[in-house]
């Protein structure tokens, strides 16, 4: 996950999530008082919200912003969200430990984002802080903003007391970092880098009850609990009620990205994200295609209707992704952004117009079944 984080310079919410599956949650649920946790967790998450994963990356963004302002702030901003300062400053530690260890193997300092990262050694900062201010604009998650994601400079004070100390490494580090995460705010390709990571944890959703029900707006009551969701291997399972996305009226994608199952008197899957088929065919398991039928399987059981030379792109892009991991691992000192630029540009392309063309699609077969019904009623 964190190397393609790093690869498509989205790694700072990545390291976050990729951080945060290694402890318990950061969100408290006292049994007093759970109804007011579970509202504070949905508020940090949005309206509509639809990715827990996301949610812990906006939660642990405003747990930055809190502490920098001081702890009294910081004590506050932790009762208001029921979240867990030991587990925070864990989350925020492992973090610190994946960025050294990114940057032993070249993943960081060497340039390695192929879209905003340094393309030569003797891009300024400057530059890559006008390429910074210009992602800013129309970001749609949070937690991607400052100062949690700092521009270089920002903290330049703060550095230069420091750098004897440390020798120079924090400050050359948030540079660093700053460079492989210029595109943090694009959540399709951050949605598509998580399933690069937790892949094969993947449900379908099977039916959803529960017409009363808000989407992002608490729990729809009993008939929420009808999310009913399908694994590998386990058949039926359910949403677990501490997920952001338990009591949705509507699923606008079928799939969904989970860390765990838990079995309790049913089979429940937390920490869920929800992705459309695009990521599982550039990151998924092995892909099939089936010319006759037009449609590609995914790990022997995840189904799509697809144009055959469709799928047989997406198996070529895939192909030439791996095969640029394959060589970056080999080749630390391997400059990616002059070697595969173009190619990773038409992944990101591809992955923001999925949302669109699912769009369509919908209203499509919405104008056929219109159409249909005022046929039926003429004759």
């Amino acid at each position: 996950m964190m190397l393609y984080g790093a690869m498509f310079s989205c790694l700072d919410p990545v390291l976050t999530i990729a951080a945060g599956v290694g402890f318990r949650s950061p969100f408290v649920s006292p049994m007093d008082k759970r109804d007011e946790a579970d509202e504070a967790k949905r508020k940090i998450a949005g309206h509509g919200a639809t990715s827990d994963h996301l949610t812990l990356v906006r939660a642990y963004a405003g747990w930055i912003r809190a502490k920098a302002r001081g702890r009294g702030f910081e004590r506050d901003f932790l009762a208001k969200t029921f979240l867990s300062a030991q587990t925070l400053r864990q989350i925020s530690e492992m973090r610190q430990q994946y960025v050294e260890l990114l940057d032993q193997i070249g993943f960081l300092r060497s340039g390695t984002g192929l879209l905003g990262g340094k393309k030569d050694e003797d891009d300024g900062s400057k530059d890559l802080e006008g390429r910074r201010d210009a992602s800013d604009e129309g970001r749609t998650l949070d937690a991607s903003a400052a100062p949690f994601v700092p521009r270089p400079g920002q903290r330049r004070e703060a550095n230069a007391k420091g750098a004897n100390a440390r020798g120079g490494f924090k400050a050359a580090a948030e540079r660093a970092l700053v460079a492989a995460s210029v595109n943090a705010g694009n959540e399709p390709l951050v949605r598509a880098v998580i399933c690069a990571g937790l892949f094969p944890n993947v449900a379908v959703a099977e039916s959803v009850g529960g017409s009363g029900s808000k989407p992002g707006g608490g729990v729809g009551g009993a008939q929420a609990s009808k999310t009913r969701v399908r694994t590998k291997g386990d058949g039926d399972a359910y949403l677990h009620p501490t997920s952001v996305v338990f009591g949705l009226s509507k699923f606008e994608q079928r799939f969904l990205l989970f860390h765990e199952k838990v079995k309790t008197a049913k089979v429940y899957v937390r920490d869920a994200t929800m992705i459309g088929p695009y990521p599982l065919l550039l990151f998924g398991g092995k892909v099939a295609v089936d010319h006759g039928r037009s449609q590609a399987t995914c790990d022997g059981w995840i189904r799509f209707r697809a144009a055959p030379r469709v799928a047989v792109l997406f198996k070529a892009l895939r192909k030439e992704l791996d095969g640029l991991l394959m060589q970056k691992i080999a080749t630390p000192e391997l400059n990616m952004a002059k070697k595969s630029g173009d190619l990773v540009r038409t992944i990101v392309e591809l992955l923001e117009t999925e949302s669109e063309v699912a769009a369509e699609a919908r209203r499509a077969m919405r104008d056929a079944e219109v159409a249909a019904t005022r046929d039926n009623k003429e004759v």
